[in-house]
């Protein structure tokens, strides 16, 4: 996994930790390199279709 792809699936942890704590998509903002759109659609497609498993699963193990 390239360094791009690290700081992508690192974004979209960072966004589905903070969605789940309640925080709005331009309060995430402040914390990864996306606009608050790109948030909320990374955050739809976590919710809605199940998607970003991966992701975070990868983030987790490489943290843990």
């Amino acid at each position: 996994m390239g360094a791009d792809e690290s700081a992508r699936m690192t974004a979209i942890w960072t966004v589905i930790q903070c969605k789940q704590e309640g925080m709005s998509d331009r309060e995430t903002a402040k914390f990864v390199p996306y606009s608050h759109g790109w948030i909320n659609s990374r955050w739809k497609e976590y919710q809605k279709e199940g998607k970003h498993t991966e992701a975070l699963s990868k983030v987790e193990e490489r943290i843990a």
